[in-house]
């Protein structure tokens, strides 16, 4: 009986061991599992985030562009009116030497 019961024993031994090593390989299935679903998460923050900085950066873009814009605008403002204060002042000019050469003129009469 002692042949029987070292081999009942080294069968239950065998059997405890194959539950063990089924519950690691369970275990370890499950954290890779686990594992691939916060990677799967953090791709798509990942993800979202490059959205965001690409939304931001296209924003920056559109109000740069309308910037530059509204400079240029600003500075064909500027320049029209100082073409336009340049003629006002000769037209001045011109006014004022038609009233000299009018007085002028009433003198000597």
């Amino acid at each position: 009986m002692t042949s029987s019961n070292s081999i009942t024993e080294l069968f239950g031994f065998c059997i405890q061991d194959i539950a063990n090593r089924s519950f690691l390989k369970s275990s370890a299935l499950q954290e890779t599992v686990d594992n691939r679903k916060l990677l799967a998460e953090k791709d798509a923050l990942a993800a979202n985030r490059w959205d965001q900085y690409l939304e931001m950066g296209n924003k920056y873009y559109d109000l740069s562009r309308e910037r530059t814009r509204e400079t240029y605008l600003l500075k064909q403002q500027i320049q029209s009116l100082e073409q336009e204060k340049k003629e006002l002042q000769e037209r001045l000019q011109s006014s004022q030497a038609s009233r000299f050469l009018s007085l002028l003129v009433q003198v000597v009469e």
